[in-house]
């Protein structure tokens, strides 16, 4: 598979918003400003699907899932209650209003 960089938002999206879901149509896409940098995860949790952009963020940066609270690190993808659960995710770059993510 080639991955390539896909504009997935404008900086200015998130003026309110800390989280945001982007449908790429083959892939779901958890976007997140938090602590000042932006993070791009896999959208659904490893358990059971639960979608992990209207989950709790939490200091770290960490993503707890809505449906039953699987802790993962935004940076690592890494959960922090089940180590062997990981969540993929992506590069992001910010280049000019354009938030891009390497997906």
């Amino acid at each position: 598979m080639t991955r390539s960089w896909h504009s997935l938002a404008k900086v200015s999206d998130f003026n309110s918003a800390k989280s945001k879901y982007v449908d790429l149509g083959n892939k779901e896409i958890a976007l997140f400003f938090v602590e000042g940098k932006f993070h791009a995860t896999d959208n659904f949790c490893p358990h059971r699907g639960g979608p992990l952009f209207r989950g709790n963020i939490e200091p770290g940066p960490n993503i707890r899932c809505p449906l039953h609270g699987w802790n993962f690190d935004m940076k690592s993808g890494q959960s922090l209650n089940m180590p062997q659960a990981t969540i993929t995710t992506y590069p992001v770059e910010i280049r000019g209003e354009e938030v891009f993510v390497h997906i």
